[in-house]
């Protein structure tokens, strides 16, 4: 079982390791703040259990994470703290919800449909990243 602490550590350690990456010298979160409401949207979206995050950092100091479980998919854009995006499709490629938000988010029925979606899809993970 992985806990949503774990998974919550797990996205943040990428972002920050990338960030120090050799190959990706220059890439920083654009501002605490970004890193900050990513964190804040993942604390909201993630269950215990839930399918694992997968982070990334860009040169330009976009934090993307997403989760890609049987052609289903959640994702969350910020390319600053006043622009973030976060959105979910059905395996057909039907959009379930999309919504732009700042970091200074609330709690809306398009945000409740996409973390039902992630809940729901993290059921269908076969293999968890096997140690966090």
């Amino acid at each position: 079982s992985i806990s949503k602490t774990q998974l919550l550590s797990y996205a943040a350690d990428r972002i920050y390791s990338q960030a120090r990456d050799q190959l990706n010298p220059g890439a920083t979160p654009k501002t605490d703040d970004t890193l900050r409401a990513v964190l804040e949207l993942l604390d909201y979206l993630l269950d215990d259990d839930s399918a694992t995050p997968q982070a990334n950092l860009a040169e330009d100091g976009t934090v993307t994470v997403e989760w890609l479980v049987a052609h289903n998919a959640v994702s969350i854009s910020a390319s600053a703290a006043s622009d973030i995006q976060v959105w979910a499709e059905d395996s057909n490629g039907r959009e379930i919800a999309c919504v732009e938000t700042t970091s200074k988010w609330i709690e809306t029925p398009e945000l409740q449909k996409i973390r039902r979606h992630l809940r729901d899809i993290s059921g269908q993970v076969s293999r968890r990243v096997p140690s966090l």
